[in-house]
């Protein structure tokens, strides 16, 4: 019986030994506040300067995506397009470059499809709407003569096209490219 009670006061062979608990300490609480004179740690938050409220940004005013877009309406649908890329319209189809109230918005494609009769589009390049390469004189002639709306795609979606800069008097043009620019037919 004796044995008995001497086991049952000791640990068990597997029981971890406790460690102490550990305990958190900071600069302050460890050295103790430093007295004037005394060397120590100093309190950087009272090196730091007050900080002046920054000046209030001039937020430019909102402009609505509708200012940068052309729309062309027919048969109870409308397409929104990007303003520039709009070529050429002829005076009879000036109605059809509108928003029509109630009308229907669809994506250029379905437009362009339904829509065949009367709009045609010129492939640019890149360049050409970016403003960077000139687009050949004698597709812009045929762009002017054209009957229809006449919009410039490029990879047959529909893009703004920039004018290129005119040289100021005294400097050289660039040289036309001697690419055609394609101008699709609805009618082949």
């Amino acid at each position: 019986m004796i044995l008995l009670s001497v086991t049952a006061a000791l640990p068990p062979l597997w029981a971890e030994p406790v460690a102490e608990k550990p305990v958190m300490r900071d600069v302050v609480t460890t050295l103790g506040e430093p007295q004037a004179g005394q060397p120590g740690i100093a309190n950087p938050i009272k090196s730091l300067k007050s900080i002046e409220k920054a000046p209030e940004l001039e937020r430019p005013e909102p402009v609505s995506i509708l200012t940068r877009c052309a729309f062309l309406s027919s048969q109870g649908v409308t397409a929104v397009i990007p303003k520039g890329s709009v070529l050429h319209v002829p005076p009879r189809l000036k109605d059809q470059t509108r928003m029509v109230e109630g009308n229907r918005v669809v994506i250029w494609p379905q437009f362009f499809r339904r829509n065949r009769g009367w709009i045609t589009t010129v492939e640019v390049s890149r360049g050409q709407a970016a403003g960077t390469e000139p687009i050949p004189e004698r597709t812009l002639e045929a762009v002017r003569e054209n009957p229809r709306v006449v919009i410039a795609t490029l990879q047959g979606g529909p893009i703004s096209v920039l004018l290129p800069e005119v040289p100021a008097p005294g400097e050289e043009a660039p040289a036309q490219p001697d690419s055609e620019v394609a101008i699709s037919n609805s009618n082949k």
